[in-house]
């Protein structure tokens, strides 16, 4: 008997300790795709508003001559 209770109690502590792990994993992955998220939106506002300034400037000189 005090076999089969201590098995169980391992049990449900792996059991507890794998679902941590998993809880934490997924937390990580939320937060590392959030922040990748984020830089893709920063780059891409970046690149737009650096393209149209570029594009205007281009647009200003070639005016200008």
């Amino acid at each position: 008997m005090v076999v089969v209770v201590v098995m169980m109690m391992a049990v449900v502590v792996v059991i507890v300790v794998i679902a941590i792990v998993v809880v934490v994993m997924v937390v990580v992955v939320v937060m590392v795709v959030m922040m990748m998220l984020v830089v893709v939106v920063v780059m891409v506002v970046v690149v737009v508003i650096s393209s149209r300034h570029l594009h205007h400037h281009l647009h200003y000189q070639a005016q200008k001559h």
